[in-house]
């Protein structure tokens, strides 16, 4: 699926996604996009999207923000 971060920081390929505390997917491609001011990328994530998940980059506990706009 595709994702988004709200808060200033940078998705990288090998981030480990989480629910809780549990592990449940990886991103596999991001960057910075600037036009839109915000991290995007792709992620595999192994569990059902109607859940929260998060990233921690730095130390810090990040909201990903999913896009499924392309789910039929």
């Amino acid at each position: 699926i595709s994702v988004n971060l709200k808060d200033k920081a940078v998705l990288r390929h090998g981030q480990k996604i989480y629910n809780s505390d549990k592990e449940v997917g990886i991103i596999t491609s991001g960057t910075f996009a600037p036009s839109l001011g915000k991290a995007i990328g792709f992620a595999r994530i192994a569990t059902p999207l109607d859940e929260e998940y998060f990233v921690y980059i730095r130390g810090k506990k990040l909201v990903l923000v999913k896009d499924i706009r392309g789910k039929s």
